[in-house]
């Protein structure tokens, strides 16, 4: 699951530099073939970009002469002098515009579905996945299911109607593993909760594993998503701050995980490196992460 989070990553990349790629994950660096034997990919998810500026140069409308103005020699070239002048000149304007951008992908196989959104890459993304404590609001995912984090509940809904029509059309009858890293396990948490609840013929075989993932809704909602996708496996490296955003209680909401917590300790040095795909993919390449009870070393203090 952790080797498909990256290859999500590196399909965004792609998809930026590369206006005609199609989101094919075999051609992407980290594809592995051996690891992927087996495996369709079914679809690739796409949504819009939040809006970009750019600057463009535009040419400067000529003037027209007036057909009544007096015919003057030296008007005539001073005229001439000018039209030359427009006709090269150019105007710098700023411009706003949507451009589409890589979500994730899905995978199907005999044995197993696969549905793995991507990690935080935008400027946007990354303040609204760091900066959620500053939320003030929150939106229901339904009345009965509690309430979730707005940031995060605005991304998923981009591409919740491809996500749940792809899903309608994979076998029922294997697991169907939902999965993301920091972001995209926030979207992956929402995809699964309402795959299970929109997709009955497929709420027994989701099973949701997640990676550095944020607090995503309060405890109504901790509660139900626990109750509708009992196999939840969170992993998370104590040392990562993401894992601890929202606060537990901001602006009289109460922020909670899901899922079994499965831990590591890998202390990099600062916020990204302890964050990032690859620090998860280490830990989980070596095993060392456990659902067990932790110990930690005594302070010394009294």
């Amino acid at each position: 699951m952790i080797l498909c989070s990256k290859l999500a990553t590196q399909q965004y990349l792609k998809g930026k530099v590369d206006p005609k790629y199609d989101g094919d994950i075999k051609s992407l660096p980290g594809y592995n073939a051996a690891k992927f034997k087996g495996y369709i990919q079914l679809a690739a998810l796409k949504g819009e970009e939040a809006n970009i500026s750019e600057e463009v140069e535009v040419d400067i409308p000529q003037p027209t002469a007036s057909p009544n103005s007096a015919t003057d020699p030296i008007g005539e070239n001073v005229g001439t002098a000018k039209k030359a002048i427009v006709n090269t000149a150019k105007q710098v304007v700023k411009i706003n515009r949507k451009i589409p951008v890589y979500f994730g992908f899905v995978l199907s196989s005999k044995k197993h579905n696969i549905i793995v959104f991507r990690g935080t890459q935008r400027t946007i993304e990354w303040v609204l996945n760091i900066n959620a404590v500053y939320a003030t609001k929150t939106q229901a995912l339904s009345k009965s299911y509690g309430t979730i984090h707005p940031g995060f509940s605005t991304i998923y809904s981009n591409i919740a109607a491809q996500t749940l029509e792809i899903a309608k059309k994979l076998n029922p009858s294997v697991p169907c593993y939902v999965s993301g890293h920091s972001l995209g396990a926030a979207i992956a948490t929402l995809a699964a909760i309402d795959i299970a609840v929109n997709v009955p013929r497929l709420k027994k075989q989701v099973q949701l594993y997640t990676y550095a993932s944020p607090r995503v809704g309060d405890p109504v909602f901790a509660r139900e998503h626990n109750r509708s996708i009992p196999n939840s496996y969170r992993v998370v490296n104590l040392a990562d701050a993401i894992t601890l955003v929202p606060f537990t209680v901001f602006f009289k909401t109460e922020y909670v995980h899901v899922g079994e917590e499965w831990a590591f300790l890998a202390q990099n040095g600062d916020v990204m490196p302890n964050h990032v795909v690859d620090t998860y993919r280490s830990a989980i390449d070596k095993q060392v992460e456990t659902n067990k009870p932790r110990t930690s070393p005594n302070s010394g203090l009294k």
